[in-house]
């Protein structure tokens, strides 16, 4: 049964919550992406590092 109040988990990744680790070391942050964060829960991961490239790439 689901609440009223009860939020939505996503993964989401991190650059675009403003983490700096997109490949050039700097952040991809997105507006819409932020507003999100007003109604539901965004978990950050970045896929190039659940890859197992490192950031930044040279």
């Amino acid at each position: 049964m689901k609440g009223k109040n009860e939020w939505k988990m996503k993964l989401c990744s991190a650059c675009l919550l403003g983490i700096k680790c997109a490949w050039d070391g700097k952040d991809r942050k997105n507006e819409k992406v932020m507003a999100l964060l007003k109604k539901e829960i965004l978990i950050p991961v970045c896929p190039e590092q659940l890859g197992g490239l490192p950031t930044p790439r040279p």
